[in-house]
């Protein structure tokens, strides 16, 4: 295993050091680091943490989940989720795995463990961007030596999962508590991109980097996901959250926050049909009659044609698999030694996964009820947040190209153009892009949502291919009670299903 320390010094202390040396040699006939550098290329390619990529990893328990065996899946995952730079991504794709399977307990503390993680591993990362050589100083750093904190809208889908799971096991105050957190996680980053991009982009002044045109030559590669991202207005905001949210107060007898929440929902994802009636009801339960007309009219929908003492069916479907991250490298310009050199950066893109399942019809005693609609969009979130970030990115990338070009050239001074062209060589096979994400969720999340009659139904879910296509169905007998919820939770790996019912 190769062992990799990161320096703990700045940027500006790091390459002046190596201007310095660069200064004092004249050339002297220095030993030679081709043999080291050497030695270093074979270790590598034997296997090093540090450059093998997650989704790589993560493929066996992708392929026992698609199989249908999550049992495998999560004997695979249990040992990794004990230590090391990844144990935040196991620690999701564990919870994931439980929740899915309606181990709803151990999902919870697979869960919390992972928010220890999290918090834990941003805890240690937040440094100022003046001693950004903390995390790049070394010849041998990339950002995959660090441990993963999590993107931003995976921090919040955590405090989801985890309401959701308490929600299933009844413990509606708990699930109070995380959708909170959830909230406060939003804020929280939204608050801190705009921080860490502003205080960036001064570290790049001060380094005379050109970010327009590094961010416009890196943006280049990424714009074939333009449309993808634009199905999202906001990356940090999730309309899923404040949905459940709005379930978790509803059934908890709290009109008025169910329907603020709701409200903001409305605004996230307007198009969701589902929404509408209940709005016009918590509108009513709540006691914003002055809101009822408005809604009636924009839905086309009247408060009377909301059944009294119904029951309500949720159907909650999780969609096949969240996008992987693949590696590009993108040649940005680098200032050194007042000349400008490309050096090849690597940086992540997402793959979008197709699915075989598109959507699920529900069919009450062979009777249609509606299909479920997308409510939250795991493809447009990640591919919008990975854009959103891309220039504080490609900021840090050419801050470390600088370090890495410093270096190199110290090598030409000290030993000559094999030296130079061997530390070339090793920057460009170790510049490795973080490819680390969380793979397990889904796709998408959809939901349907019906008011019925009391007493028990015989429902049958189809599973809708993305051509229109029934490809197959199963039926489930279900008691419904007047003036309660029921959820009804599905997800797909493939074409394997996992329904769990509350």
């Amino acid at each position: 295993m190769l062992s990799v320390t990161i320096h703990q010094q700045s940027f500006a202390s790091t390459t002046q050091r190596a201007l310095k040396r660069g200064r004092r040699s004249t050339q002297r006939p220095g030993k030679s680091p081709v043999v080291i550098l050497l030695l270093i290329l074979l270790i590598a390619q034997t296997g090093c943490s540090v450059l093998r990529h997650y989704p790589k990893t993560f493929r066996p328990a992708r392929l026992s989940a698609e199989n249908g065996n999550i049992e495998q899946a999560l004997l695979y995952l249990e040992p990794k989720t004990r230590s090391g730079l990844d144990r935040l991504c196991y620690l999701l794709e564990s919870g994931t795995l439980l929740h899915t399977t309606g181990k709803w307990q151990e999902s919870i503390e697979t869960f919390a463990a992972a928010e220890e993680v999290m918090i834990e591993a941003e805890r240690k990362a937040m440094v100022s961007v003046s001693e950004v050589g903390r995390q790049f100083g070394s010849l041998l750093v990339n950002e995959k030596v660090i441990p993963y904190q999590g993107e931003s809208f995976e921090k919040t889908l955590l405090h989801t999962f985890q309401a959701l799971n308490y929600y299933m096991t009844g413990a509606l105050d708990d699930a109070r508590v995380e959708i909170r957190q959830a909230y406060a996680v939003q804020k929280h980053e939204q608050e801190k991109h705009h921080k860490d991009l502003y205080e960036l982009e001064q570290t790049a002044q001060t380094k005379n980097l050109d970010t327009d045109t590094i961010w416009k030559t890196v943006l280049d590669q990424y714009e074939d996901q333009a449309t993808v991202a634009a199905r999202t207005a906001n990356a940090y905001l999730n309309a899923f959250t404040y949905y459940l949210s709005a379930l978790v107060y509803k059934a908890n007898k709290e009109p008025n926050d169910a329907y603020i929440d709701l409200k903001t929902m409305h605004l996230l994802r307007p198009e969701f049909p589902y929404a509408h009636p209940q709005l016009i009801e918590l509108a009513t339960a709540s006691g914003f009659w002055e809101d009822v007309p408005g809604w009636e009219q924009k839905f086309n929908l009247s408060r009377n044609d909301i059944p009294e003492d119904s029951a309500e069916l949720v159907v909650i479907y999780a969609c096949g698999w969240a996008p992987e991250k693949y590696q590009i490298k993108i040649p940005i310009p680098v200032p050194y030694d007042r000349r400008l050199y490309l050096v090849p950066i690597a940086f992540p893109k997402y793959r979008l996964l197709a699915s075989p399942i598109h959507h699920l019809t529900v069919l009450d005693n062979h009777a249609p009820l509606g299909s479920t609609a997308i409510l939250f969009d795991t493809d447009a979130t990640a591919v919008r947040n990975l854009r959103d970030k891309l220039l504080r990115l490609a900021i840090k990338q050419a801050l470390r190209a600088a370090i890495k070009t410093a270096e190199q050239k110290f090598a030409h001074d000290r030993s000559g153009l094999a030296a130079s062209l061997a530390v070339g060589i090793v920057n460009y096979l170790i510049e490795q892009a973080d490819l680390r994400s969380w793979l397990s969720l889904p796709k998408n999340i959809q939901v349907a949502h019906f008011y019925l009659r009391c007493g028990e139904h015989d429902f049958a879910l189809q599973f809708i291919s993305p051509e229109g296509r029934n490809i197959f169905q199963d039926n489930i007998t279900m008691t419904l009670r007047a003036e309660k919820i029921h959820l009804l939770l599905v997800r797909t790996f493939g074409t394997q299903y996992f329904i769990q019912q509350f």
